[in-house]
């Protein structure tokens, strides 16, 4: 951790970077996808955000900042799935998470409090902590949920079946009537021959 503090001109240059894509996410986000931006998980998230960032570019942390954008993983591929939805993976979405920023997560706050015990690093990723938890535990009571409910195509598939059977349980069955005569039944040639029907000739 005492390697990752030294003072790096592109780290800040990262850190301003990102601090500009918050503001023109909320500022664009409010304008064509309001929807999309929550006040927990989009305006103050975004604005403490900025805030930290504001304070660790004024103490020369922007290196612990570039260590823990690894943890945006899992976020670039929950936006790739909402973008095209064959490439959402849920369990994908959810071992990048558990492993940056559950298990990395929790390795760097250990870091922090060895360096310094209940020093401002150790406090600033503590802080981000228990909403980490707390995204994760709402993703598995989604998928719970999910678990539980069938899903749209097997539910097109049982209703069309049930059709399919209701129909063949409706349709009458055609009876025959042996005593009228088909429209498709044709006399025999050879009697409707006018030689067959000639009057009879007497042999002498």
């Amino acid at each position: 951790m005492a390697r990752v503090l030294d003072y790096r001109t592109w780290t800040v240059q990262i850190t301003v970077f990102f601090m500009t894509f918050l503001v023109i996410d909320l500022l664009i986000g409010s304008l064509f996808y309001p929807k999309k931006i929550g006040i927990l998980t989009g305006w103050i998230h975004h604005i403490v955000y900025i805030g930290v960032l504001t304070w660790a570019i004024s103490q020369r942390y922007c290196s612990i900042f570039v260590m823990m954008c690894l943890l945006e993983v899992p976020t670039f591929l929950l936006a790739l799935g909402s973008v095209r939805n064959q490439f959402r993976h849920d369990y994908l979405f959810a071992f990048t998470f558990v492993l940056t920023r559950i298990l990395f997560h929790a390795y760097a706050i250990l870091c922090a409090f060895q360096l310094k015990p209940f020093g401002p690093i150790m406090i600033a990723l503590t802080a981000f902590f228990p909403l980490h938890c707390f995204w994760f535990y709402g993703f598995i009571m989604q998928q719970l949920r999910l678990s539980k409910t069938p899903s749209a195509p097997s539910k097109k598939r049982y209703y069309q079946s049930m059709n399919v059977t209701t129909s063949r349980i409706e349709e009458k069955p055609q009876v025959m009537d042996v005593l009228k005569e088909p429209a498709t039944w044709h006399t025999c040639k050879h009697l409707s021959n006018p030689a067959f029907h000639a009057s009879p000739v007497s042999v002498h």
